[in-house]
C-alpha cells in the first residue's frame, strides 16, 4: 500500500512539473516535444467521441470528464512551454557571455587591423564586441589559371563593404576608443 502511493505521489509530481517552467534548461528540446504532444492532445480531447466511437452518453460523460481536463491541461502546458522557450533562450545566451568572458584576447589598434586587412586578400579577425565574437577581415574571389585575387570585399559580420573607406567608417563607429579585442586571425587564437 505504501509502494502503491510512493508511485501516485511521483506520478503527481510529474504532472505538476509540466506545467511550472523549468528556469534551467539550456535545449529547446524539452519545451518542443511538450508543446508537440500537447498540439496532438488538444484535438483528442474535443473530437474524442468520434475517434472513440463513442455513442453511449454514459460513457461520453465519462471521457468528457477525463479529456475536458487534459485538453485545458494541453493548452495551459503549450503557454508554459513557450515561456521555457524564452527562458531557454537567456540561457544560451547567459553561457555565451559567460564563454566570451573567459576567451583569451588581446587589444589591437584599429590602425593594425586595417592594416593586415589591406595587407591579405583573404583574413578572417575574429572580436570581441558587446560579449559576442564577430568576424570581420576580407575576402576575394580567385581565377584558378592564374591564382589571381580579384573583387575584394571587406566585411563585419554579414555586412560587405566594396571599399575600404565604408569598412573603416564602420569599424571607427563601433569600437571602443580605437581598440578591439581580438580572438583569433584566421582561426588561430592570439596569445
Amino acid at each position: 500500500m505504501k509502494t502503491l502511493f510512493s508511485t501516485i505521489r511521483k506520478v503527481f509530481l510529474s504532472i505538476e512539473s509540466l506545467f511550472e517552467p523549468q528556469l534551467n534548461l539550456k535545449s529547446y528540446r524539452y519545451p518542443i516535444i511538450k508543446i508537440i504532444v500537447s498540439v496532438i492532445i488538444i484535438p483528442v480531447a474535443i473530437l474524442r467521441n468520434q475517434i472513440f466511437g463513442v455513442t453511449d452518453k454514459t460513457v461520453s460523460t465519462i471521457l468528457s470528464f477525463i479529456f475536458i481536463p487534459l485538453g485545458l491541461g494541453a493548452i495551459f502546458c503549450i503557454g508554459i512551454s513557450g515561456s521555457e522557450l524564452i527562458i531557454v533562450s537567456d540561457n544560451l545566451d547567459l553561457e555565451k557571455k559567460k564563454y566570451s568572458k573567459k576567451l583569451k584576447h588581446q587589444p589591437y589598434s584599429i590602425d593594425k587591423i586595417i592594416f593586415m586587412v589591406t595587407q591579405n586578400d583573404i583574413i578572417e579577425i575574429e572580436i570581441l564586441l558587446e560579449n559576442k565574437i564577430v568576424k570581420i577581415g576580407a575576402s576575394s574571389d580567385c581565377n584558378r589559371r592564374t591564382g589571381a585575387f580579384f573583387d575584394k570585399v571587406y566585411y563585419i559580420a554579414d555586412t560587405e563593404y566594396r571599399n575600404v573607406e565604408d569598412f573603416c567608417v564602420e569599424l571607427e563607429g563601433t569600437s571602443k576608443e580605437g581598440v578591439f579585442l581580438v580572438v583569433s586571425i584566421d582561426g588561430v587564437c592570439v596569445k
